[in-house]
């Protein structure tokens, strides 16, 4: 049936406008759509080539018309359709008298119809998982990151028209000498990929899918998105195009039948994500940590006892079975002593653990226990991980709140210091913000738990991040600096006080690192000089890691100090918190009694004593930590104490409200309450109030 298009120019008003609603071609630049109007095709914004071709159609006449569409397109259907009509007989009688006719021949050869322009298929990775994946995911926020995506592509499978999908097979690799090496078992398949997808789409979901099995496989060794590379089946990077359209197009099509037919291809395309050998490297000393060839190899005798109707090979064996090689099962344990059909008693076996052969840790200050009795072997032989994993979920659970708050944060970890390092740029750790990379990822705590409150800190215990930042574990401790009124009224200090006071406290863990570690290798020292070892034990304590946490809440930043938990979150972790010396005197806190708890803690507080002595030496007499605080071999809160010599070397008498934290006060104090006659630490290593000036 013939039809009838008037051509109308139109203004651009949205997106949809600026494509071509036959060819779907982009309309760039000054190029505008025409409007056409037809009883058969209905309304249409073209490109100038689909003009035309509607132009030189032989199967219908038509008129050129000056007037544009006004208000609503769909209401003036009908009355434009009339007017087109009308305007077409007049032209056939000859009747439209004043206006250029363009008529068709019929049964000419019809006109070539303009090529279709491909339109630029762009497969967008999800915009706010794209904003996750550029920071170092932990592995629940990776297997997140992956279910979401894998969710987003099948989804866009289901939608009508989206028939060119492969399905590709990724696999992590690295350069072992000449050849590329998978890593592991880290490979996975990924369906429902469309092949017009781009390089760094194309990227991010093969990085999004393996994450979490390279977090699996390495025990959460950190992969940034800028780590890894994309190569093609034949290890070759593949780079992105101009548009960045069709990365893998050209291996998603086979040629078929005697005609070349391009078919998609059915098997699943292999691509690459290369990393470096140094994170390979980094994730099998990850793995060793973490192997069973740490657990202590047990050594066991096993005595095998028969009755007197036995033959008379069946006298009493030993022999040495080692965990490694070989357990016993409970049935063997348990054998049963009544006779069999046969008239043979079954043989029993008892395990005795040799004398010495294994030795249980004991907390400082208790030489190690022999254990002689016998023992049952377990049954079967689980792995050390599974085992290690049992025993770290054994705590007791507290009442937890379901109203669990979680952030998005960048944290910034405390480096690890050595005493040069620390003299040579003694100012770098006073803005971890400005010298220090962060950590993009998140932290969860109760909003109602009961904060704590310190002299000028408030902690809030019940909290945790997405993946192990600090220590071993999720577990954190997370504290803000606050100021008490005269009313006795507390109010959190503003950001910007909050990161000086939040840096000169991360300041003092870092200083009280290093000279804690500097306590240590005085005593290797001594030990090493003196070829003997004291017969006491040396308490093995360590302050915690910390970092600064800079938490994001509706577009506002919050600043937060965070430290490995100790003691616990629960109403009774403070029982376990013990304070060992006071930031205004010198003089240990001991417990009366002579109970091995007691015993062992004021051991830790005259060891402590100890290293103030020491770190008074070896800094010259001009600095020592104390405020010492903590539970189990951790420290916590420490304030460093400096001379009074600093501030006349420095000519300023303020000077001193500037110099570490708030706690730095009675220097005088520890050389007027130090004790070294009962402190075996002091006695042993010959260290006296007589030889304050001498190290």
């Amino acid at each position: 049936m013939a039809g009838d298009v008037l051509q109308v120019e139109a203004s651009i008003t949205n997106a949809r406008a600026a494509v071509c609603e036959r060819c779907s071609a982009v309309l760039l630049g000054e190029q505008k759509p025409l409007f056409v109007r037809s009883a058969t095709t209905g309304n249409r914004r073209v490109c100038g080539d689909c003009f035309k071709h509607y132009q030189v159609k032989s199967s219908s006449k038509r008129v050129e018309y000056s007037g544009e569409p006004t208000g609503d397109a769909s209401a003036q259907t009908v009355k434009i359709g009339t007017s087109i009509k009308e305007n077409v007989n007049r032209a056939q009688r000859g009747e439209f008298e004043g206006h250029k006719v363009v008529k068709a021949i019929s049964g000419r050869k019809p006109a070539t119809m303009p090529l279709r322009v491909p339109t630029a298929v762009k497969i967008l990775f999800p915009e706010h998982l794209r904003f996750r994946i550029n920071g170092a995911l932990g592995y629940s926020d990776a297997h997140e990151v992956y279910k979401e995506c894998q969710k987003f592509y099948h989804e866009r499978a289901m939608v009508a028209g989206n028939t060119e999908l492969v399905t590709l097979q990724a696999t992590m690799c690295h350069v072992s000498g000449t050849q590329f090496k998978a890593i592991g078992d880290v490979m996975t398949v990924i369906s429902h990929v469309n092949v017009h997808v781009g390089c760094h789409d194309l990227h991010s979901i093969l990085y999004a899918f393996l994450l979490p099995r390279w977090l699996k496989y390495s025990r959460n060794v950190k992969l940034l998105l800028t780590d890894t590379s994309l190569a093609n089946d034949n290890h070759a990077e593949i780079l992105p195009r101009i548009p960045d359209i069709n990365a893998i197009k050209d291996k998603c099509y086979v040629s078929k039948g005697v005609k070349k037919v391009q078919s998609l291809i059915t098997r699943p395309l292999k691509l690459y994500l290369h990393i470096e050998s140094t994170k390979v490297q980094e994730a099998e000393f990850r793995r060793i940590e973490y192997s069973e060839q740490d657990a202590p190899e047990i050594n066991v005798t096993v005595a095998y006892t028969a009755s007197k109707r036995s033959t008379s090979t069946s006298k009493r064996k030993r022999r040495t079975v080692s965990t490694s090689s070989a357990m016993l099962s409970g049935s063997d344990l348990d054998s049963d002593d009544s006779d069999s059909a046969a008239g043979v008693r079954k043989k029993k076996k008892v395990a005795v653990i040799e004398e010495s052969a294994l030795e249980v840790e004991c907390t400082h200050g208790r030489s190690p226990a022999t254990v002689t009795h016998p023992v049952a072997i377990p049954d079967p032989p689980f792995s050390f991980d599974s085992i290690r994993l049992a025993l770290s979920q054994q705590s007791i659970v507290q009442k937890r709140s379901l109203n669990i708050e979680t952030l998005p944060c960048t944290i910034y970890v405390l480096p690890k210091w050595s005493w040069p390092e620390l003299l040579n740029d003694p100012v770098k750790c006073q803005d971890l913000r400005g010298n220090f990379e962060g950590v993009e990822t998140t932290i969860s705590f109760n909003p109602k738990q009961t904060p704590r409150q310190g002299s000028f800190k408030m902690a809030l215990t019940d909290c945790s991040t997405a993946e192990v930042i600090l220590g071993t574990s999720t577990n954190v401790c997370l504290k803000r600096c606050f100021i008490r009124s005269l009313d006795g009224s507390i109010s959190m200090l503003p950001e910007d006080r909050q990161y000086n006071e939040l840096s000169r406290e991360l300041n003092c863990i870092v200083w009280a690192k290093v000279l804690l570690d500097m306590v240590y290798q005085f005593i290797a020292r001594k030990d090493e000089a003196c070829s003997t070892r004291p017969s006491f034990t040396i308490p093995q304590l360590r302050f915690v890691d910390a970092a600064l946490v800079v938490a994001r809440r509706n577009n506002h930043e919050e600043l937060y100090m965070m430290e490995e938990r100790i003691g616990g979150s629960g109403p009774d972790s403070d029982r376990n918190f013990m304070k060992y010396i006071c930031n205004n005197s010198g003089r240990p806190i001991l417990l009366r009694g002579s109970s091995l708890h007691a015993s062992e803690r004021n051991q830790c507080a005259r060891f402590l004593s100890f290293a103030q002595h020491v770190q008074y030496l070896r800094t010259a007499k001009l600095a020592f930590t104390s405020d010492f605080q903590g539970a189990g071999n951790l420290l916590t809160d420490p304030q460093i104490i400096t001379s009074p010599l600093i501030y006349l070397a420095n000519f300023s008498s303020d000077l001193g409200d500037q110099l570490f934290a708030r706690g730095n006060v009675a220097f005088e104090k520890m050389l007027e309450t130090h004790e070294c006659t009962d402190n075996e630490f002091c006695q042993y290593y010959k260290l006296s109030r007589h030889n304050f000036g001498s190290a």
